[in-house]
């Protein structure tokens, strides 16, 4: 009976109205015949006598009929109220339906109104506000996966310090220990720092100003990894202006995958290449290839994805837990670039990251 309440609220309301018009409609008939002149009733047919009817009969006649008539009003409003209510409110229901499924833990769930009215309005903007839910929602899940994923590393890292300077105290070196524990920590905060920006743009393009020289950054990432030689020539600059903490993370998640799951092999180029169209930026294109078996192209296409473990990708299972790329392409995002991955027949994998070059590049 609860969910009834506004149905009958409304139907009241409509009868009401019904009884109300009638009212005034026969009323004013009432005015009319009471103060009108009188006159006799004349037949056609001369030979039959004028019929005189008092004012006082047509008026108590009129008051008899005006009551079967407010009868059928009522009956009329109720019936015809009910169900003009029960359409009215029908997108109500479909409302609260969906708000239930949307309680229960359906975000999928859209109330999808085919109406353009008020109601329809209305549950577009329910829908939109369930779709804002549940993108902020995945935000947030994907900002814990991966502060627990890129902080495996350097709490693993500190963890193994502390455990071999537990075993073997007599080899420790305090000071070398301390350094050590005091670079990986200064890591953890740095990711945490990226991991929050990250998570603040919220995966739309930034307003971070900082000019990177790309090509620098990755030669440094690649160095400290041991896949480039320290002593070997330094690349051309490659500038773009991205967040430093943001591109830093970029470039050392896909050389360590390339490191992860490739077979050896492992190369990094930074190119400068013209803008398609003109007017706009020049682009700076980062390659990172790696040696391994042939990928097929719906396998690449899902190498993005959180905890996708494809053949071809996994070689070292121990490694890694699959958000590492899921990572590189929100960043890629934020900064309104593109990442492609490509597959030769020979063999391999090559991740493409293009963004867009600083205006003095």
């Amino acid at each position: 009976m609860r969910n009834s309440r506004a149905r009958i609220t409304l139907t009241l309301s409509y009868t009401a109205f019904l009884l109300v018009a009638g009212g005034a409609v026969l009323a004013g008939v009432y005015v009319v015949v009471r103060y009108l002149p009188g006159y006799p009733l004349v037949s056609d047919d001369p030979s039959r006598t004028p019929v005189n009817t008092s004012r006082g009969e047509i008026l108590d006649t009129l008051v008899e009929l005006s009551l079967w008539i407010m009868l059928g009003f009522l009956v009329l409003g109720l019936l015809g109220g009910w169900l003009l209510s029960g359409r009215v409110l029908r997108p109500l229901r479909a409302l609260e339906a969906g708000a239930r499924r949307i309680t229960d833990g359906d975000l999928d769930h859209r109330i999808a109104l085919e109406r353009r009215d008020e109601f329809g309005d209305v549950a577009r903007a329910f829908d939109a506000m369930v779709a804002r839910l549940q993108d902020t929602l995945a935000a947030q899940r994907r900002f814990a996966a991966n502060a627990s994923h890129e902080l495996r590393t350097p709490l693993s890292t500190m963890s193994v310090l502390l455990e071999s300077a537990a075993q073997h105290p007599e080899e420790t070196d305090p000071s070398a220990l301390l350094r050590d524990l005091t670079t990986e920590n200064t890591r953890a905060i740095t990711l945490m720092e990226a991991l929050l920006r990250l998570h603040a743009a919220g995966g739309r393009d930034t307003s971070a100003d900082d000019v990177v020289n790309l090509a620098a950054l990755t030669q440094e990432a690649a160095v400290r990894l041991g896949v480039a030689d320290p002593a070997g020539s330094t690349p051309p600059p490659a500038l773009v202006i991205a967040d430093p903490l943001l591109l830093h993370q970029l470039v050392e998640n896909l050389l360590r995958n390339a490191i992860q799951h490739g077979t050896g092999g492992v190369g990094v180029t930074t190119d400068t290449r013209p803008a398609a169209i003109a007017g706009d930026p020049d682009e700076i294109v980062l390659t990172v290839t790696n040696d391994g078996p042939f990928i097929e192209e719906t396998t690449l296409a899902r190498f993005t994805e959180p905890l996708f473990r494809g053949s071809g990708r996994a070689q070292n299972p121990t490694e890694g837990v699959g958000l590492g790329l899921a990572l590189v392409e929100q960043i890629v995002k934020t900064h309104g670039g593109s990442l492609r991955f490509a597959s030769p027949r020979s063999g391999g994998l090559s991740a493409q990251v293009t963004l867009p070059a600083a205006p003095d590049a």
